[in-house]
């Protein structure tokens, strides 16, 4: 109950000081965060020192602490005294579920390598291995989808999966959900050419119409990311999907409850237009995606809205049909975007460049989903998103007018700023300040580095 109490609090977590190993308690969260991260220094001195820790509590406290592993450096001290006590011996104690449970809680610290833990992973594996038999769909699901998660490819365990799963994707019991775990698993970890991606496609062509919304969301993502869309069986796949997708809005559009979620349609949308299968799906399906995401607009958040809108307008210059069947929903949507982005943008005039504390704590905006956002308006040509624009491209500069690189922004996205600002008519000097400002420092980089190879192709020449 510690663990299920917890995840739902970790929204509201506030963790300071993690290089000490302290942790700073926000008042709104959760009795059963504060105990679980509370406990933490008790059991890093227990869980070593005590040798009456049977496996299964290992596996316990492993679970407990999933959910927030990620919430300071406490938790992650919690799982480094677990490894020391998860030698062959505690492995071999464990049934199939507990192995398969302890990577799955690993596997939330993300990268395994970073913390040590490949080792771990690989002796998890080979027990695996050894019992595969007592493995099911489920269990091969979370299994591939933990390996993946910590970065780890145990080809012996991937391997052998691919030859136990086809003869487990005709049970009843198999969903899409399972089936985009599996594959986008097999994906993360580089096996794009496995003879097992065929048959998932296959297999969820048959399952879409029985699918939910989110089931279709996150097999696009996982067929859009393994590249399978020109292929027969991955067309007939988007193909599918957005039929079933196009059923569900519809139904939501007829008074129901619309069982499509805000993040949905965003993850939806910008995979069928980062995907390359924008047209490919009914130009029916992409009115009625814009017409979704301007009522789940307020639930979204600015970043998946920016990438709604950046899909939009990829499919507004890339497929003429859906732009003419679905142009006023989409004027509708960019409307609905601006007031949104005008609401959310502090207070401020444009006269100066915002001050970088201010610019850093931009509310929904971060610099990247901003420079989307200017792009946007900047294809669209929308000229009374100017200002807005403008205000925007300000906060974006203001570190590098200061000699600091904001976040991921690099030259490419300043140029993007000041192209997208040229489009929308509004003309500043602070951009194109800034933009020779963050060219500088590559430029000298690059002479000086360029120094030495001349000296040295000069002695080889002299000699």
């Amino acid at each position: 109950s510690s663990s299920s109490s917890s995840s739902s609090s970790s929204s509201n977590a506030s963790v300071g000081q993690e290089g000490s190993g302290q942790l700073q308690f926000n008042p709104r969260q959760g009795a059963a965060m504060k105990l679980l991260l509370g406990l933490g220094e008790e059991l890093c001195a227990r869980v070593p020192a005590e040798e009456e820790w049977s496996a299964s509590d290992l596996c316990l406290v492993a679970h407990a602490f999933s959910g927030v592993a990620r919430k300071g450096n406490r938790a992650r001290l919690v799982f480094d005294a677990l490894r020391a006590r998860l030698d062959d011996v505690a492995l071999l104690q464990m049934n199939v579920d507990e192995v398969v449970g302890l990577i799955n809680a690993f596997s939330k610290l993300s990268q395994a390598a970073d913390h040590g833990h490949v080792d771990m992973f690989d002796r998890a594996g080979r027990q695996l291995l050894d019992a595969r038999s007592g493995l099911d769909l489920r269990a091969a699901c979370v299994a591939v989808n933990a390996f993946a998660q910590a970065s780890i490819r145990h080809e012996p365990l991937f391997f052998a999966l691919e030859q136990a799963v086809p003869a487990w994707l005709n049970d009843r019991n198999c969903n899409m959900r399972q089936l985009a775990m599996l594959a986008h698993s097999y994906v993360r970890v580089g096996l794009v050419q496995s003879s097992l991606l065929p048959l998932i496609w296959e297999r969820a062509c048959r399952l879409a119409v029985r699918s939910d919304a989110h089931g279709v969301s996150v097999m696009l993502f996982a067929l859009t990311k393994a590249s399978a869309v020109g292929t027969d069986s991955g067309r007939a796949l988007v193909v599918a999907l957005g039929e079933r997708l196009l059923k569900l809005l519809q139904s939501g559009s007829k008074g129901d409850v619309c069982a499509v979620e805000p993040t949905t349609v965003s993850v939806t949308t910008y995979a069928l237009a980062r995907g390359t299968c924008a047209d490919t799906v009914s130009p029916e399906l992409w009115r009625a995606l814009a017409e979704r995401a301007t009522a789940a607009l307020p639930g979204l958040s600015m970043s998946e809205a920016t990438n709604v809108a950046t899909a939009l307008v990829q499919v507004r210059e890339s497929v003429p049909l859906a732009e003419a069947q679905a142009r006023a929903q989409m004027a509708s949507f960019f409307d609905a975007l601006l007031d949104r982005a005008e609401g959310t943008m502090p207070n401020r005039g444009t006269s100066q460049l915002w001050a970088s504390n201010v610019a850093s704590g931009m509310s929904d905006f971060d610099p990247l989903t901003a420079t989307k956002l200017i792009s946007v308006f900047g294809n669209l040509r929308r000229l009374d998103a100017g200002p807005l624009a403008l205000r925007l491209a300000r906060g974006c500069i203001m570190p590098v007018s200061l000699g600091r690189r904001p976040g991921t922004l690099g030259v490419g996205h300043l140029r993007n700023i000041a192209e997208a600002l040229s489009r929308l008519h509004v003309h500043d000097e602070d951009v194109l300040q800034a933009l020779t400002a963050a060219q500088r420092p590559r430029l000298r980089h690059s002479q000086t580095g360029q120094q030495p190879q001349q000296q040295q192709q000069h002695l080889t020449q002299q000699h």
